[in-house]
């Protein structure tokens, strides 16, 4: 009997909830398990939802176990209302779930960053993902995935108006974008999810970064 499962972070948001479909569904895995600061409204047999307390993450360590770790966590400097609260969870959250699973002795991990991610990056958005990049990359994983998307396509749970503007233009424009620049097109959630699981559940060991124009390979 199969009892592969999946740690999951971020499986409230756009790429987040598309993965938790896809993992629930594959028969590859016997459980999935979602951690949040809340329940998710989706519920299956295979789900377990287990409540996180992302600022007290180091007390709750011997709960962070599974085979694969899938973490989608990520927000934007708008919504996060500053800096520091924003590379809190970008760079702060991530790097420590990352640290705390491979201690546990977790030897598969995916996250996904974003499309021009650079630790020297005068943009301090890209520098932060960069900088939570090279932490990661540090770490003893027999497979570290990273995939770097351009703007997310979906359908959000909350709705943007100014998204909804930008998804437009990305929609209308991504065919012009070509060459150099077809990595800038936008792409949809439930392709950079299915290519998070696809990697890992080949079992290619290494670290392999994966570029936007890459992911729909």
């Amino acid at each position: 009997m199969n009892n592969r499962s999946a740690l999951v972070f971020g499986g409230s948001g756009l790429v987040g909830t598309e993965l938790l479909k896809l993992l629930i569904s594959d028969s590859t895995y016997h459980t999935v398990i979602s951690a949040g600061r809340r329940n998710l409204a989706i519920q299956h047999p295979k789900l377990k939802q287990l409540i996180i307390d992302f600022d007290q993450l180091e007390s709750q360590q011997e709960l962070l176990a599974g085979h694969d770790v899938y973490c989608c966590l990520g927000t934007t400097i708008k919504k996060a209302k500053t800096k520091e609260a924003f590379r809190a969870i970008d760079f702060g959250y991530v790097t420590r779930i990352a640290a705390m699973t491979a201690t546990n002795g977790i030897g598969n991990f995916a996250l996904v960053s974003s499309i021009g991610t650079d630790k020297n990056s005068g943009n301090f958005y890209l520098r932060t993902k960069g900088e939570m990049e090279e932490v990661v990359k540090q770490l003893k994983f027999n497979t570290l995935v990273i995939l770097r998307p351009s703007f997310l396509l979906g359908d959000r749970t909350e709705k943007r108006f100014g998204e909804q503007i930008a998804k437009i233009a990305i929609q209308i424009f991504s065919p012009l974008l070509i060459g150099k620049l077809k990595k800038y097109r936008g792409i949809e959630a439930k392709i950079v999810a299915k290519k998070m699981m696809n990697m890992i559940l080949e079992g290619n060991t290494g670290t392999f970064i994966i570029e936007s124009d890459l992911i729909n390979k």
